[in-house]
């Protein structure tokens, strides 16, 4: 009830100052007015420097796997506050999302070169880059396992205790790859359950989400953020686990670089100037929402309006409460540190994504733009926990988290590790 009626005191304030009309708030019907979605935060001027300038296609598209989720707001920040634009402007060319329902279907359209940058996890991603196809991420948004356990409203009781979901529940999941899969397995394995005895189903897009707990198809999911907030918003369901907020993925399973803005290094090389401009952008985004994220309203207003139109105000107070705390200066630098990379792969070696030889760490990761970017945006370089290193060719030691969840998930006995993540007590 504390919470709700917190969310409630929010939405209010965020709507009574930015002019923004909430219908029907704490319903499904939550909406914003047409004036409201045309509003945009005011941009940053001249964040580029005068040389950066060269050759670009005439349009640049951005798939989003599983749609406008609030896990991307940097780039969703970077869009509607202006900076893409102003990528537009300096290499005449244009800059446009294309929303996919799931990873499934986002990843083969940035395969086929559809579309030249991705925002999409790795889980869906790694089997791609493991076949030997040209994909490195280039800017981190975030370590989670951008995810969110939600139980059916006739669950309640059950609150948190995940363990109450055993035989003979139903588990259900977005698709067969991506964070819902991830999460789904970790916590079946956490739980000390059998996958195949808890019936996971593939529900198929985040669409889904909320109709299929209703229905009783589903007694617990692994849903994006976005979804979660707006079945907390209409009274449709409860999370069980928060697994996009560090606080509870980084013990569970180390530092997971969650939804990377990524590219391919063919288009890299032939666009060099255009793809460190993009990263620049992308660090403007991110800036932005964590000099505001004490202020609901300023990001929202900044957020593109065909993400304005599908997420009402409501539901964006909601699933900032969930993400919000994995942006913060302290967690997220946009540089991948060597507990990310280690980390990360060994979480996914261990869900036979990568092979048991491993793989080379430089055909997933490269600082090189993001690092760029500090010094482009002439703001200080991340240092300590969140500061990013030169990729090595080996995977190296996991954190202790991350080599836990590979003997959980496994069965084998853990891996050496380099110790505690130094963000695993984080607030």
């Amino acid at each position: 009830m504390r919470r709700r009626q917190a969310v409630l005191a929010a939405i209010t304030a965020l709507t009574s100052a930015s002019g923004i009309t909430a219908v029907g708030v704490g319903s499904a019907s939550a909406g914003v007015s047409a004036n409201s979605v045309q509003q945009s935060a005011r941009p940053s001027t001249n964040f580029l420097p005068p040389s950066r300038k060269g050759p670009a296609p005439a349009s640049i598209k951005i798939d989003m796997s599983g749609g406008y989720q609030v896990s991307y707001l940097p780039t969703e920040v970077a869009m509607g506050a202006g900076y893409f634009k102003q990528v537009e402007k300096r290499f005449h060319t244009s800059i446009t999302f294309d929303p996919y329902i799931s990873g499934s279907t986002a990843e083969p359209a940035f395969i086929s070169g559809a579309d030249q940058f991705t925002v999409i996890g790795l889980s869906s991603s790694l089997p791609s880059e493991v076949a030997g196809r040209d994909q490195v991420s280039i800017f981190g948004q975030g370590i989670n396992l951008a995810a969110v356990m939600v139980g059916a409203l006739k669950d309640k009781a059950n609150g948190t205790d995940i363990a109450k979901f055993g035989p003979p529940a139903t588990w259900c999941e977005i698709g067969t790859a991506g964070g819902s899969n991830t999460a789904a397995r970790l916590e079946a394995a956490k739980n000390g359950f059998n996958l195949s005895q808890l019936k996971l189903t593939n529900i198929g897009s985040t669409s889904a989400t909320l109709s299929t707990l209703q229905s009783g198809q589903c007694d617990i999911t692994s849903a994006a953020q976005t979804d979660a907030a707006n079945g907390l918003i209409n009274g449709s369901l409860y999370i069980a686990a928060n697994l996009a907020a560090p606080q509870v993925s980084v013990p569970l399973a180390g530092e997971v670089a969650s939804t990377p803005l990524q590219t391919s290094m063919a288009f890299a090389h032939k666009y060099p100037q255009l793809t460190q401009a993009m990263v620049d952008a992308e660090l403007e985004g991110l800036r932005f929402v964590q000099t505001h994220l004490n202020n609901t309203g300023a990001i929202y207003r900044a957020l593109p309006a065909a993400m304005k139109a599908v997420l009402p105000v409501g539901a964006f107070v909601e699933a900032m409460t969930l993400v919000g705390p994995g942006l913060k200066s302290t967690v997220c630098s946009g540089e991948f540190s060597a507990d990310q990379v280690n980390d990360s792969l060994t979480l996914f070696k261990a869900l036979g994504t990568v092979p048991s030889t491993g793989m080379d760490p430089t055909l997933v990761f490269n600082n090189k733009y993001v690092v760029q970017a500090y010094k482009d945006l002439g703001v200080p370089a991340p240092t300590g926990a969140t500061a990013g290193v030169v990729i090595r060719h080996t995977i190296g030691k996991p954190s202790s988290e991350s080599a836990s969840a590979y003997a959980l998930l496994t069965g084998q006995p853990a891996p050496a590790n380099s110790g505690p993540s130094p963000l695993s007590k984080i607030k």
